[in-house]
């Protein structure tokens, strides 16, 4: 994405270290808070993983997984 379409779509760059000369932390729009969790459930043969993650202003995500062991 060139500098002109960056800035069109409101895209810039950020840094949640303070020493950095991009850390913006007034933004409100910037925050690195993020919760995730989630589980696994392994038999002898298979396995099965279901995650989730979710922070403020964002739409949360789920994860799954399915798969066979050996």
């Amino acid at each position: 994405m060139g500098a002109e379409e960056a800035e069109e779509y409101g895209v810039y760059e950020v840094s949640g270290f303070k020493k950095s000369p991009v850390y913006d932390a007034t933004d409100p729009s910037f925050n690195p808070w993020v919760v995730h969790g989630g589980f696994r459930l392994v038999s002898r043969s298979f396995e099965f993983k279901l995650s989730t993650s979710w922070a403020p202003k964002v739409m949360p995500t789920l994860n799954v997984g399915m798969g066979f062991t050996y």
